[in-house]
């Protein structure tokens, strides 16, 4: 191979080293503007809220008792609280349930598990 061949053997390999990492770039720019616009945890504020005004209770010891939107003790919470409500008959696919976990939780709809919040250390683990 002649000393021509090969500096044009070696312009067509930067060449094609230089389109690959512009096709590289290029599809990363377009991969990460896609992933960011696909966002899921987007609030969108004209959303109507509904709130579930009356819960069930029941404390360790197997007592329960009425619950309102809000609920504070003064006490300590010790041991695992099972926290009961039905659902707003207004509820549709595509809609989102929110509630401000503390401790470990695990939420069920219909007995099946939709969400579990972990204890700081464990890993979280998103459900359908």
């Amino acid at each position: 191979m002649g000393e021509e061949e090969y500096v044009k053997l070696s312009d067509n390999i930067l060449k094609a080293e230089k389109l690959f990492l512009l096709l590289f770039f290029a599809f990363a720019f377009i991969f990460t503007f896609v992933y960011s616009a696909m966002d899921k945890n987007v609030v969108v504020e004209d959303a109507p809220l509904s709130y579930i005004d009356s819960w069930m209770v029941k404390d360790p010891d197997g007592n329960t008792f009425s619950a309102g939107r809000n609920y504070t003790r003064e006490q300590k919470l010790e041991g695992d609280y099972e926290i009961v409500a039905t659902l707003p008959d207004d509820v549709t696919d595509n809609m989102v349930l929110f509630f401000k976990p503390c401790w470990r939780n695990l939420v069920y709809i219909n007995g099946q598990l939709r969400w579990k919040k972990a204890l700081k250390g464990e890993i979280s683990i998103p459900t359908g």
